[in-house]
């Protein structure tokens, strides 16, 4: 892959600049889609802003791993974030690399005893994340001004902005989109009983949950970490069910373990879910190839 401003002599000057570390091996990793990253000397993750207009991504990323650094969660250290474009056209973020391997590329390999065991003790990290309270529901950047003190009110201006991309990008079949617009109305009292808002990974997928050896080693990839009710970062759980047969009850078994689940929370998890589909619909619709968008078109026609 070439990329203008991104060749092995610039990356080398990055490092040499911040004096981290003579640089002997560069990797490109393939598997990172919203920016360009690259492993350096097996130690660190260099990752550049390339598509977007501002580096809002990074700044959460770094928020939410400073926050849990400190904790007893394996996250990533960030050791800086660098948007003055000296040395490249780009900015970028530079953090200490986790060891380990995303879960989903060995889990079939696993014993059921290690698949529990395992599934559990994410579970529960995942919990004590989400003992991390805030004080206003909302993105992490700007969450003390601009963030709302309810999260229904946060989740409907979400729905609001998303109906209306969908519109604008013509995503989705309009009565789709209207009977998702009512079961949303229909079941917004779900959502009054969160009251307090915490700290969310923002996008709990297998390829961001990393092990070693089968012993959960941390999470990866707060890109889109926010405030809110906890079980929003369950809007993945079937996803990675289906991925990960097996993962799904010792994971929720885990997790309660530290933090309770809600009394409805099969009804909840699936509005987060269509609501996630939503989102992704439209970026499929403007960024991604047209069998990749209507997967998702039929995947929320069943959700409805």
């Amino acid at each position: 892959m070439k990329l203008i401003g991104l060749e092995e002599e610039k990356i080398k000057k990055i490092f040499h600049s911040l004096k981290l570390c003579s640089v002997e091996k560069i990797q490109f990793l393939e598997n990172i889609q919203t920016n360009a990253a690259f492993s350096v000397n097996d130690k660190y993750i260099i990752r550049f802003n390339i598509w977007e207009k501002n580096s809002i991504r990074f700044h959460r990323f770094k928020m939410a791993c400073d926050h849990l650094y400190s904790s007893n969660v394996s996250v990533p250290q960030v050791i800086t974030l660098d948007e003055t474009k000296t040395i490249t056209p780009y900015d970028f973020i530079i953090l200490l690399k986790i060891p380990g391997i995303p879960l989903n590329s060995s889990w079939n390999s696993f014993s059921l005893e290690t698949k529990n065991l395992l599934a559990k003790d994410i579970g529960r990290s995942l919990a004590n994340i989400h003992t991390f309270k805030l004080h206003r529901y909302g993105d992490l950047v700007g969450e003390v001004k601009k963030g709302s003190d309810s999260w229904l009110f946060f989740l409907q201006e979400m729905h609001k902005q998303t109906f209306k991309e969908v519109i604008e990008t013509s995503a989705l079949d309009i009565k789709i989109l209207n009977k998702i617009k009512s079961n949303f109305i229909e079941n917004k009292n779900l959502f009054t009983k969160v009251k307090k808002p915490v700290l969310l990974h923002g996008n709990l997928e297998s390829k961001n949950i990393l092990h070693q050896n089968g012993k959960f080693s941390g999470f990866i990839d707060f890109n889109q970490a926010l405030a809110g009710d906890p079980e929003f970062d369950f809007k993945n759980l079937n996803k990675i069910e289906k991925l990960l047969k097996g993962f799904k009850a010792p994971f929720l078994e885990g997790y309660s373990q530290i933090l309770e689940i809600s009394e409805r929370f099969n009804e909840k998890i699936k509005i987060y879910e269509t609501l996630n589909l939503l989102r992704q619909c439209c970026t499929a619709k403007v960024y991604w190839t047209a069998k990749e968008h209507q997967t998702l078109c039929l995947e929320l026609k069943s959700q409805v």
